[in-house]
Parts: structure tokens; sequence; C-alpha cells
């Protein structure tokens, strides 16, 4: 009975291919970094290859800051592995928005994008940004980039902008409900095995909307806050990441220069990480900061000692203040220094890291 089994399995395996049975490969699989310390942590290590994840915030609160960050950091690996000469994976974003700036992407990001050379041949960096102009041209495209196999990071930017064409060639005014929900659950259908089988890991941005209110505790109204682009992502994506502000940030002067970003982890059918959350500072000046959570770390456990204002390692000092303390980590003499830190403080947790950053309820946005 053994042997007939067994014989069974095998015929199964040549048939249909070893992927038709489960154990070959481990749910925690390799993970791709999304260029921020904290986040990673979070995520177990970074986007996990393979996996949709939708991320979903307000207006104004750093969704496409965060795939900025997270295809920078491709382009790092990308290069890292031999740039155009080597196998390295490439990132890829679909603009819906059309709102991507090189100048700005470089300064915030230090993200280069392809340019034309001398003779007008474009120049591959490693990113690749599409600007398609309907929901169809958008997801054939995605599609086919993932049947590729040159991707490890595909983003799309955003679900609520995928417009059929029936509405595109149209008239405003024109009905055209239920097409874009049709379609993106359609593709996503087709996604899931086409990016598990080329390890693509596809990140949609969606955005929320106040769309009425509900009587809460002591009889207050409370906002009811949903998703309006592509309903279907909730339940077809294996990542479902809420993003939301969380008290600002001020200089010396009481000025305000950018706000705390909580990200939370509402779905994740991988890994377990449900309701895990961290926060990380953006700037206004200056995007995301990568380093905030690795600092917090060291100063935890007591890799950086602080003194006063002043914050030493090995005994030497090395800045003053918390600004200047995260702009010598950025800078890039400094790299294998902080090289080693973040190696030692690899297995540090903090406690709290609302309580860090400090957040303030005046500012925070509604949770979903």
């Amino acid at each position: 009975m053994a042997k007939k089994q067994a014989t069974s399995i095998d015929e199964i395996e040549k048939e249909l291919g070893i992927h038709s049975l489960c154990g070959h490969e481990l749910l925690e699989g390799p993970r791709i970094s999304s260029g921020l310390d904290a986040f990673d942590d979070m995520m177990g290590g970074g986007w996990p290859e393979g996996k949709n994840a939708e991320v979903y915030a307000l207006e104004g609160v750093g969704k496409s800051g965060l795939m900025y960050s997270s295809l920078a950091s491709v382009q790092r690996a990308w290069r890292a592995a031999g740039g155009i000469e080597g196998d390295g994976k490439e990132g890829g974003m679909v603009d819906l928005e059309r709102k991507t700036e090189t100048k700005y992407v470089k300064k915030f990001y230090n993200l280069d994008l392809p340019y034309p050379d001398e003779k007008g041949n474009i120049v591959r960096t490693g990113i690749r940004i599409y600007k398609p102009r309907t929901a169809e041209e958008s997801l054939n495209l995605l599609m086919r980039l993932v049947d590729t196999g040159k991707f490890s990071f595909l983003c799309v930017d955003s679900a609520p902008l995928l417009v059929p064409e029936d509405e595109y060639n149209g008239q405003v005014g024109d009905q055209s409900r239920q097409k874009q929900a049709k379609l993106v659950s359609q593709a996503l259908r087709m996604l899931l095995a086409r990016a598990d089988d080329a390890k693509t890991s596809i990140v949609f941005v969606n955005q929320l909307r106040k769309t009425g209110e509900r009587r809460g505790m002591r009889g207050m109204m409370v906002p009811i806050y949903e998703t309006i682009g592509a309903y279907s992502l909730r339940y077809l994506c294996c990542f479902r990441i809420w993003a939301g502000r969380k008290g600002m940030l001020y200089n010396k002067a009481k000025e305000a220069i950018g706000h705390n970003v909580m990200f939370r982890i509402e779905k994740d059918q991988c890994s377990g990480r449900s309701w895990e959350s961290c926060i990380v500072p953006f700037y206004k000046a200056g995007g995301f900061c990568p380093v905030t959570s690795t600092i917090e770390k060291a100063i935890v456990g007591d890799v950086i000692v602080q003194s006063g204002a002043w914050f030493k390692y090995n005994g030497q000092s090395i800045a003053q203040g918390m600004d200047n303390l995260r702009t010598w980590a950025l800078n890039p003499e400094n790299a294998e220094t902080f090289k080693q830190i973040k190696a030692l403080v690899q297995n540090v947790k903090t406690d709290n890291a609302e309580e860090l950053s400090e957040p303030s309820s005046e500012y925070d946005d509604g949770e979903f």
C-alpha cells in the first residue's frame, strides 16, 4: 500500500509539478527590505517574496514615500548584485497618479530613475516607472512584468485610479459601476500564482475616505473610514497594512517639520504578525528617516550611550542632540561604523514605539 501511495505521489509531481504539493518551501521565505529599519522589523525582515500586499491610509500620510523607499532598497540590492551586468532583480512602479519626479525621489530617497544618455538610449538603473492610462492596460502590464521573472518588487500607486477603459473613453456622467472591482478581482486571482512562481512582491496602494459616522461610547459620534479602490484587495492580498499620522515633529523654533507615521499590520496570512506596529518619522524636507529605529535600539541597548545632550559610541562622542545623531548616521563616511551598530542591536527590542516617538493625539489620524 505504501509503495502504491509513493508511486501515486510521484505521478502527481511529474504531471502537475512540484508546486502542487505543500512542504517543499517554507512560509518564512526571503524578504525584500523596505529601507526602513522599523518597518522591516515589524514585517519580519521586509516585504515577503511572491506575496501580494495592500497599504492603505488617508491622504498625505506617506504611502508613496514607503514605495519609493522600498524601490531605493531594491535598487541598492540590484547594484550590489552587479547592476546591468549582474543577475539582480529590478523594481518597478505603476504610477497611475503620475506624480513621480526625478529630483524629488533623488533628494528624498536617493533613488535614481532611468535617464537618456548622449545617444538617446535609456540607461538602466534597476528601477522602471510606468504610466499607463487604463485599468486594463495597467493590470495586463503588471502581469507581463511578473511573467518576465526579472522583478523582485512591483507597486501600484494607487488602486482607486485604475480607470476602466469604457470609463476612460466615455463621457463624464456615464455609469461604470463594478467594472473596476471585477477587473481588479480577476487580475488578483491571476497574479497570485504568477507572483509566487516569479518570487515577485506586489504592493497595491489604497486610500481611505470618510464615508459616514456611527455612535460610539458615551454617545459620541465616531467617523467611519472605508477604502475606496478595489474592495477585493482586502480579501485577495496576503498582507494589509494600515498607516496613519501619530503626532507632529517640531524643531527648536516650534515649527512643524514633519510627522510620525504609524504602520500596523491588519492582516498577515504568512507569518502571524497581525497587529504588530511601528512608528517612523517623516520629514517634509527629507522624507522617511531610515535610521531612527536602529538609533532607538542602540540607546535602549546601551550601544550608544547618552550623556546629557551628547551621544557616545565606544567611548567617543559622535553627536550632540538627536537631530545631529541622525545626520551622523546618514553620513556615508560613517556607514561602516553605523553598520557595526546595526549588527549589535539586531536583537534589541524597544518596549513601546509610541512612547519613544511621543505621538500627539491632537494630530492623529482616525484608525480604520
